[in-house]
């Protein structure tokens, strides 16, 4: 059928004019469904990768002071204890905490010898034979005991630590736990390590806090998304809010 035929029967045959128009919305309506959830899409991601940029610029920020229990965020003059957050203005007074303690070790131990007595044996065998010398030994012999124990005392430290106040609170930063001598390297490091965390601690508590900077939210890389995220939500609601706008067929 060619265009001029289909023309007039779509003109004139009400049953085929309806077929042609619902085919032709359904088609429409695909195709403009299509395109909106593409930009709902494309607007989530960039959302996502927005929080994604926040994320690393907010975790860029923040530098170890020691190990995870200590870690520094200078731009807005924060630290951060044992998983809580603090302002430098904070910080108080530091000192170091030792736990030592002393045991007692015994070392040796307890030892018992039996000796047969060889007059009773002999006494005994003279009487009764084999069987009294054996019984005769063992009667009057006698036991002989040896204590090799040997105790001294043990002086260990089990805990080396930092206290510093914070908001009028101690707060503890575990640096040794566990048990070793006071003439081992572990104990004579971790007293090095609080030393120089103490250290650290005085100088961000004079610190002069900063007057401004910039909100993670305000940097220039998450800026630059904003503008394409709003504009990609306006582009799908203004899709939404105009009324859509049918083909018509052979025009």
């Amino acid at each position: 059928m060619n265009e001029e035929k289909k023309r007039f029967k779509y003109e004139n045959n009400l049953k085929y004019r309806e077929r042609v128009n619902k085919k032709i919305r359904r088609r429409t309506d695909k195709q403009y469904d299509k395109k909106l959830k593409k930009l709902q899409f494309e607007e989530k991601s960039l959302s996502e990768a927005r929080l994604k940029v926040i994320k690393k610029l907010q975790e860029a920020r923040w530098k170890p002071l020691y190990k995870k229990n200590i870690i520094v965020n200078r731009t807005e003059g924060k630290i951060r204890i044992n998983g809580t957050d603090y302002l430098f203005e904070n910080i108080g007074n530091t000192r170091l905490i030792t736990n030592i303690s002393n045991s007692t070790v015994t070392s040796g131990r307890v030892k018992t010898k039996f000796k047969p007595s060889i007059g009773g044996a002999l006494a005994g065998g003279s009487m009764y034979g084999v069987a009294g010398a054996a019984a005769g030994g063992v009667l009057f012999g006698k036991e002989k005991t040896r204590d090799t124990r040997r105790t001294a005392t043990v002086t260990n430290c089990t805990y080396v630590g930092v206290e510093v106040i914070m908001y009028g609170k101690p707060v503890n930063i575990s640096i040794f736990t566990g048990a070793t001598g006071l003439e081992s390297k572990i104990y004579s490091e971790a007293l090095v390590k609080a030393q120089v965390i103490m250290s650290q601690l005085a100088g961000l508590a004079a610190t002069p806090m900063p007057k401004s900077y910039l909100r993670v939210d305000e940097e220039p890389d998450v800026v630059a998304l904003d503008k394409v995220i709003r504009l990609k939500h306006m582009e799908w609601r203004k899709m939404m809010d105009e009324p859509r706008v049918y083909p018509e067929p052979f025009r």
